[in-house]
């Protein structure tokens, strides 16, 4: 299969789900029914999202009512190829008339009664930030996988193959291959073994001050870009990676993280300003063997204090080699494969993005 093929499947693919996310009410059916023409007719989109399609996802769960018919959360999964595979099985229901866009988006507005405006809600409020995620997979597939225009195999278009979960009484189908799956099996390839996918079973820890989140969400973005699963990511800032709602904070440090666990801290100025953060410093080091201090310019490594000294070997967050010789060995701690041309991309931006904004976090 030519990658120039791909690319332009692709393409093509992405037009038509922009022109559904802006299509007006009138037309809104029929673009719901052109994307999914195409994505199942055309063979490059249909092998993409097909794992999507079937992947177990309990729809009843995401929209959490108050009393039985407002909405008073929406609950996408943590997930990020989840939260797609859930978003596009949405459409696929509002396609066959099984649920409406309206009347789900008028219980989570109630002081709206505008059909159209309310479509638009829903569509730029769960459809749109689900569709960038989806984009920015494309994207990523093409510059890592596409770069030339020789022949590829098909098998290269399984990229949401590993996160799959056949539905209740279903089959997984990708390409050529059939692969068929009892739920017995399914449940045992997620036994503790496999607890925290991505990672072999080991969890990561990223010990941060909430004033430096703006620093700590790009490390959380580039981790998952080279496979780590976000269920296997603890981060107390973000919604999806924290502390359960009405935990204990140390209490629940002490319970989840094991010797095993991989602790990662984010230090700067605001961590060591904060009682918290110290005391985080505490808990985990006690509770976990392996550490990698990450240090905030302009915190330098003569800042260094408490459990983690200038002694312990860290890295700048921003320096090139000393990225690469993290990466390196967390991947080695994982015992996972790094692909190292997609490392040297994904670095760089990462670098880029670093620098600006560690003009704008603020200091105490």
């Amino acid at each position: 299969m030519k990658a120039v093929k791909i690319k332009r499947a692709i393409r093509d693919f992405k037009q038509i789900a922009n022109d559904y996310l802006h299509s007006h009410y009138d037309s809104h059916h029929n673009n719901l029914s052109r994307f999914f023409t195409f994505a199942y007719e055309n063979e490059i989109i249909k092998q993409i999202i097909e794992p999507l399609m079937n992947m177990e996802i309990d729809i009843n769960k995401i929209f959490e009512t108050s009393n039985g018919f407002w909405i008073r959360n929406v609950n996408l999964p943590i997930d990020k190829n989840e939260r797609i595979a859930a978003v596009l099985q949405l459409m696929e229901m509002e396609r066959n008339r099984e649920i409406s866009f309206e009347n789900i988006s008028v219980r989570m507005n109630p002081r709206e009664k505008n059909l159209p405006r309310l479509l638009s809600l829903f569509n730029q409020g769960i459809v749109a930030p689900v569709f960038r995620d989806l984009f920015v997979k494309l994207d990523d597939f093409i510059e890592d996988e596409l770069e030339t225009d020789e022949e590829v195999p098909s098998s290269i278009l399984n990229i949401f193959y590993g996160n799959v979960t056949a539905r209740q009484g279903g089959n997984i189908t990708i390409g050529q291959n059939n692969i068929h799956k009892s739920n017995e099996e399914v449940k045992e390839t997620q036994g503790s073994e496999h607890m925290y996918p991505g990672t072999n079973g080991r969890k990561i820890f990223i010990s941060h001050s909430t004033e430096d989140k703006l620093i700590v969400e790009p490390l959380i973005d580039l981790l998952e870009g080279l496979g780590l699963s976000s269920v296997s990511i603890f981060c107390s800032s973000f919604e999806g990676y924290n502390i359960p709602y009405g935990e204990d904070f140390l209490g629940f440090i002490k319970r989840e993280l094991s010797e095993d666990t991989i602790v990662l801290f984010m230090l700067s100025e605001n961590f060591y300003n904060s009682p918290i953060c110290m005391c985080e410093m505490g808990a985990t080091w006690i509770k976990s063997t392996k550490h990698y201090p990450i240090l905030l310019p302009p915190l330098s490594y003569a800042d260094m204090k408490g459990v983690i000294s200038s002694q312990t070997q860290s890295l700048v967050i921003n320096k090139s080699k000393e990225l690469d010789g993290f990466i390196t060995q967390l991947f080695k701690d994982l015992d996972l494969t790094l692909k190292l041309e997609i490392w040297n991309r994904k670095k760089d931006k990462f670098i880029l993005n670093i620098n600006e904004l560690l003009k704008t976090v603020p200091s105490k």
